[in-house]
């Protein structure tokens, strides 16, 4: 005897199969199965897109020199498959080698259905680089998966500005020259 049972129809969460049988005796057997249906994605936080130099300060500008960086974001999952979370980080380097097309995360849980994930910037040579000579919003391709494949793919931006002026100074002044001066 087999059954099918349309479950694509139904929304995510607990689903209960109860299969009875009848015989011509009128004997009746039974049997219950309980399964979880889930199509729900990691769920890729916005606005959580960081990147960070050594001291973990938010890197904002970007000059000649190319910078070593950490970039870290957050996904939420209940059932997060930490293997499956990779990056496309072509837009944070000019020369960006071909790897930066897909840079794995690694990825810890903070909560229950919490997860920190980075990219960091350790390696011989930097695992990441921030080499840009322009100002632009760079776009990064996030995608993560669930232990049952539900994939997620998420662009999260990040602001880089270009500063190739160093700083310049105006007018200098002393306590000896305003006490001589009366101002």
């Amino acid at each position: 005897l087999s059954y099918y049972a349309d479950v694509i129809a139904g929304s995510d969460g607990a689903a209960i199969v109860n299969l009875r049988a009848h015989d011509f005796l009128g004997n009746i057997g039974s049997y219950e199965s309980s399964f979880v249906y889930d199509t729900t994605p990691p769920d890729i936080v916005d606005n959580s897109l960081q990147v960070v130099d050594a001291q973990g300060n938010e890197i904002l500008f970007t000059g000649y020199a190319p910078v070593p960086a950490t970039v870290k974001f957050r996904i939420n999952a209940l059932d997060l498959n930490i293997n499956s979370v990779f990056a496309n980080l072509l837009q944070l380097n000019n020369l960006s080698p071909s790897d930066y097309g897909k840079k794995q995360a690694s990825c810890t849980q903070t909560g229950i259905d919490e997860f920190s994930c980075s990219i960091p910037a350790a390696g011989t040579p930097p695992n990441v680089i921030i080499s840009n000579n322009i100002t632009k919003t760079a776009v990064l391709t996030i995608n993560a998966s669930d232990t049952l494949g539900n994939l997620k793919t998420e662009t999260l931006s990040k602001a880089l500005a270009f500063d190739n002026l160093g700083p310049s100074v105006s007018s200098i002044r002393t306590e000896f020259f305003d006490a001589v001066s009366g101002k």
